[in-house]
């Protein structure tokens, strides 16, 4: 006799729980007030890079900082991984970080909504892997690894 499952019909599978103790680092291209609340909503930890640093703070300052807490980086400058100095920040302080790509420029409500949408699938990522990593979440918020980190 084939076995059933257990699992009433019509439910939905269960939203993967966040890792503990995970903080999220928005740098100036995803700060939008709409990708921070909409983590915060989720009862994720979010801070700025305007929090830490002044706006205008070259990346190559504060990645190191990114990388020694430990924080997920989210961005939408998807010129920092073909930047060698910064490629090499990534590599020598572990950085781990989500990159909203897309041909066309996104609204902060657009980018919350596709970060949100790829939450499950950030989180098995985490648990998967160490870092240093770049991923890159595409608007229909799959994930694609850029494999020269």
């Amino acid at each position: 006799m084939p076995s059933r499952s257990t699992k009433p019909s019509g439910t939905r599978r269960q939203r993967r729980p966040p890792p503990r103790e995970i903080t999220f680092f928005l740098d100036n291209d995803t700060s939008a007030c709409a990708v921070f609340d909409a983590l915060q909503q989720k009862g994720l930890s979010v801070t700025r890079l305007r929090n830490h640093f002044p706006p205008d703070t070259p990346d190559h300052e504060w990645l190191p900082f990114v990388g020694r807490k430990g924080w997920i980086l989210v961005s939408r400058n998807k010129w920092m991984r073909y930047n060698p100095r910064e490629v090499t920040l990534i590599r020598k302080h572990k950085v781990r970080g989500f990159f909203l790509t897309g041909s066309k420029p996104l609204r902060g409500d657009q980018m919350a909504s596709i970060l949100v949408r790829a939450l499950d699938r950030i989180f098995k990522f985490l648990q998967d892997h160490s870092g240093p990593f770049v991923v890159n979440i595409r608007s229909d918020s799959s994930l694609h690894e850029w494999e020269g980190i």
